[in-house]
């Protein structure tokens, strides 16, 4: 959209080389894309549950022993093999959490996992079929935060927008390709760990684990508690001045309410985010317009920012994890965008924390589709833009 934002034992080792899966693994046929492999059900299975033993014990974790898997769904490739696992857990018979896991050979791993809410997705395709995704859905995870389907007409759609995708059968799963050998070089000699080990676990001062709530004492705005579309910067923007007006040690109390008490202060802040923005209604709202929109409410607020900063793809190195990580060790929040590719469709959130981990580094984040800070996802490539504002 150019440039804007809309517990097991394994008995054998998760990563081997293309050449070993040729017989067994979902391995593609077309030769154009022959090297490409993925792990078996079973071991995806078994990185989850080992994330599930990891994470019990993290500052708001409710995952225990009791916690399982209770169901899966299956995602594919362009080309029709299986390629990633949406693994929904249920904890005391109870509460709802999912480890969602990205199969490919090279570099398995978690890629997203909350421990009290629905993976994005769901939320997602939720909202415009009035259901989760399941195995009768043939959805195929493209990359990063990207999910399609394939209609009829052979035309690809996308689940986040719901529209009809430009490009060509042919220039999606070349792109595809592309992006897996790009990992493979990358991941050439390195072996992937077997289990998550969490080393850090970071989140804003001020926030912090209520006992008697059995929540966090921030607990996020999402998008459906406002009336518009292409709405997620907004939203992320509206609980980045929710955490500065009423959570941070020593806060700015009028950011959130103004001069005087607001009756409704979510909606207010929001309204003028969603102008100072510039948003729109069909298209979104564009990067440039994040710290300018953010530094006019603030004037509105007569609250003046004291500093801004941000990185995006194109811009040097792009989105770098120190960037983000600085900043939340300093308590800003981070504004981020994802997905650098206006076919697919992009979105906001609002990075809270992190984990760094064996396996890679985690945010911990506010997705605008669930009310909770509970949800990590897995920090690569797809993250284009990060900037944050401070007062």
């Amino acid at each position: 959209m150019l440039n804007k934002i809309m517990s097991g034992v394994m008995s054998i080792a998760i990563v081997m080389s293309f050449s070993n899966y040729a017989a067994d693994r979902n391995q593609v046929t077309a030769s154009a894309v022959e090297q490409v492999s993925y792990i078996s059900e079973n071991e995806a299975e078994a990185i989850a549950n080992r994330c599930v033993q990891n994470q019990i014990g993290q500052i708001g974790c409710r995952w225990n022993d009791t916690t399982r898997i209770y169901e899966t769904v299956s995602f594919s490739d362009p080309f029709g093999n299986t390629n990633s696992y949406l693994f929904r857990v249920i904890t005391d018979e109870e509460l709802i959490g999912y480890i969602f896991v990205d199969a490919f050979g090279e570099n398995p791993h978690v890629q997203a996992f909350g421990y009290d809410c629905d993976f994005m997705l769901d939320s997602m395709y939720e909202q415009n079929h009035d259901k989760k995704v399941d195995k009768s859905d043939e959805i195929i995870y493209n990359n990063g935060f990207s999910f399609l389907t394939r209609e009829e007409t052979g035309e690809y759609k996308s689940v986040v927008t719901d529209e009809i995708l430009e490009q060509t059968e042919t220039e999606i799963k070349k792109e595809y390709k592309e992006e897996k050998e790009e990992i493979a070089r990358e991941q050439a000699g390195e072996v992937s760990p077997l289990a998550q080990v969490v080393y850090t676990n970071k989140h804003l001062d001020g926030v912090y684990w209520d006992d008697d709530k059995n929540n966090f004492n921030f607990v996020p705005y999402t998008m459906i508690k406002f009336v518009n579309e292409n709405h997620c910067t907004p939203t992320a923007a509206t609980n980045l001045v929710y955490y500065w007006g009423t959570i941070k040690p020593g806060g700015h109390y009028g950011l959130w309410n103004g001069s005087e008490r607001a009756r409704n202060p979510s909606v207010s802040v929001f309204c003028m985010l969603y102008a100072a923005m510039r948003s729109e209604y069909e298209i979104g709202t564009y990067f440039n317009q994040i710290i300018p929109g953010l530094t006019a409410f603030s004037r509105a607020r007569y609250d003046l920012i004291a500093g801004s900063g941000y990185q995006e793809d194109g811009l040097l190195n792009g989105v770098t994890w120190n960037f983000i990580k600085n900043n939340v060790d300093k308590s800003y929040p981070v504004l981020i965008g994802t997905n650098n590719d206006s076919k697919y469709g992009n979105h906001s959130l609002l990075c809270v924390g992190y984990q760094e981990c064996s396996d890679g580094n985690y945010l911990r984040v506010a997705d605008g589709w669930s009310a909770t800070i509970s949800n990590f996802y897995y920090f690569k490539g797809s993250i284009i833009h990060a900037s944050y504002v401070r007062w």
